[in-house]
């Protein structure tokens, strides 16, 4: 290698030629994609693997250590799979009976919660609530891929899937909660398939009360379906006097800022916090450095 470049320049692309020449292109991107991804804690949607699981687990534990009962808005429930998780880690702390409400439009799909409320009846109250979650309140269409499947979704001409069109009511979380009553929500955690930045903005007045502890969201290439980005939750959140953090096995990656380098689309649960919230999980400031390296 010759040119203009520093001798260390000059070293390192050597080395990744010889990588290349030995892997291959093809395995050296997935190799290489592999190692970017585990370096950023992002990738996953194993609850147990990608810090899901340990949110729920301090969340049980300090209803158990308060004394208080948790309630939680699941948006996107489907079939109750995050849930039932999150009911287990209450039944192992022994806290004191929860309240779940679980928002879910689609029909084929609900009588798997109505019997997740059976199974857990004695350790929860439940309320199934029929309807989709966004911005704006009213009726649209929603795309039902499968009784079996988790991607359904508001229609969108916008990395759709095949499926049927059925027509569904919607709400938005203020005003549904203003409806239901007004005690504080420990956590709602949001996996609407792209559609989560609306559901987001649906419940400002709740944020801007300070209503939430923790409100999670499911970050992914999806997001185009709302023409949102992540830096649209970082606006909401620092208007309402929430730090956002990626969700990890270690805790919460705290974010001061938004950052370029985050809006790269890649899987990740990322959580927006109150103050009182933040000391549920270990945490670490992330910052990055000059050449956007992660530090």
């Amino acid at each position: 290698l010759t040119g203009p470049f520093p001798r260390k320049r000059r070293k390192s692309l050597l080395f990744l030629r010889v990588m290349e020449a030995v892997l291959g292109r093809r395995l050296m991107w997935k190799v290489g994609r592999r190692i970017y991804l585990h370096a950023r804690r992002e990738g996953s949607l194993n609850i147990d693997t990608n810090g899901e699981r340990l949110l729920q687990h301090a969340l049980a534990a300090r209803s158990a250590k308060l004394g208080a009962p948790l309630k939680i808005y699941d948006v996107g429930a489907n079939h109750g799979q995050w849930s039932r998780a999150m009911l287990e880690e209450i039944v192992a702390a022994k806290a004191p009976r929860a309240h779940l409400t679980l928002f879910e439009p689609v029909p084929p799909i609900r009588p798997s919660l109505t019997r997740l409320s059976e199974e857990f009846a004695e350790r929860a109250d439940f309320e199934i609530v029929p309807q989709a979650v966004s911005d704006a309140p009213g009726k649209t269409t929603m795309v039902f891929t499968d009784v079996a499947a988790g991607n359904h979704h508001l229609a969108s001409e916008q990395l759709s899937y095949a499926g049927e069109k059925i027509a569904v009511e919607v709400t938005t979380l203020d005003r549904f909660h203003a409806a239901a009553g007004d005690d504080l929500i420990d956590m709602v955690k949001i996996d609407a398939e792209g559609f989560d930045p609306r559901v987001v903005i649906g419940m400002e007045g709740l944020l801007a009360q300070q209503r939430v502890g923790v409100v999670q969201i499911e970050y992914s290439v999806l997001f185009l379906r709302s023409r949102a980005f992540l830096f649209d939750i970082f606006e909401i959140a620092a208007r309402h006097g929430y730090a956002v953090a990626l969700l990890t096995q270690a805790g919460f990656e705290i974010h001061p800022s938004w950052h370029a380098d985050l809006e790269h689309f890649y899987l990740a649960p990322f959580v927006m916090i109150r103050d009182d919230f933040v000391g549920l999980l270990a945490s670490r400031i992330a910052v990055y450095g000059d050449d956007n390296a992660h530090e």
